[in-house]
């Protein structure tokens, strides 16, 4: 999976910061976009390998100050040679995008 942010609000460093699940996983903690990219309107994509549950992924955008963002999410998956595609291009992809 692929995730993309950009912070295009007027916030500082600092304001806006959150934890990123996959399933029970937490892949990024206390993520600041701002930190990262050390500008607005300025991309940061950050990768990590999941595993579909009964053919759901399942994300949590866990907020510790302000809100949580995110800009894309890109899902691949293996094709049978063992490269990868974007669900998109080849395959489904689903996302499960209940925020219960």
């Amino acid at each position: 999976m692929r995730f993309y942010f950009a912070e295009l609000e007027a916030v500082e460093i600092g304001q806006r910061v959150f934890d990123v699940a996959i399933g029970k996983t937490t892949v990024l903690k206390s993520f600041d976009v701002l930190r990262q990219a050390g500008e607005r309107n300025k991309a940061v994509v950050r990768e990590f390998t999941a595993v579909a549950e009964n053919g759901k992924l399942r994300l949590e955008l866990l907020p510790d100050k302000g809100e949580p963002i995110i800009a894309g999410i890109e899902v691949i998956a293996p094709d049978t040679n063992g490269s990868q595609t974007s669900a998109g291009e080849s395959g489904t992809g689903i996302v499960d995008s209940d925020a219960s």
